[in-house]
């Protein structure tokens, strides 16, 4: 498994039907001033990561997997790309990630991680034309111990 850099674009070409509804509020575009990470396996692109500083010292993150490589990739995914950042980015401090509230399979995916919630934004999406709870979830480098 290795990260490899894409463009939004490229990131948008490999999203099915059902990423698109899990991260947009309908039109399935992503923001090309973030920055996408691609997942390569054996198998090709399996999905992306979107990440984007909102500090100096905060990296936001939200993780796309094609639905048919979650049970198989999903966790590796995970693991790979927080050893990943915490060790190539000496000054990152936290890694952050909000998401909405009807989506419970990915909050215990992330606490799986150590991600702990720090607060919520109310009302601040709509999923299936009904406004939803977001999650906001932090992990400090000081919390983050590998796959233990």
């Amino acid at each position: 498994m290795e990260l490899i850099s894409i463009t939004h674009k490229e990131a948008s070409a490999i999203m099915d039907n059902e990423l698109v509804n899990r991260i947009s509020e309908g039109d399935g575009s992503l923001d090309p001033e973030y920055q996408y990470l691609g997942i390569d396996t054996d198998e090709g692109l399996i999905g992306f990561w979107v990440v984007h500083y909102t500090s100096l010292t905060t990296l936001c993150i939200h993780i796309n997997i094609i639905d048919r490589f979650r049970d198989e990739y999903a966790l590796e995914s995970g693991w790979f790309f927080l050893d990943h950042v915490f060790g190539s980015i000496p000054d990152l401090i936290r890694v952050e990630c909000e998401i909405p509230s009807c989506y419970i399979d990915v909050l215990k995916f992330t606490q799986k991680f150590g991600f702990k919630v720090e607060g919520i934004k109310r009302n601040a999406v709509t999923r299936d034309k009904k406004l939803q709870d977001v999650q906001i979830l932090g992990l400090l480098r000081s919390e983050y111990n590998g796959r233990s």
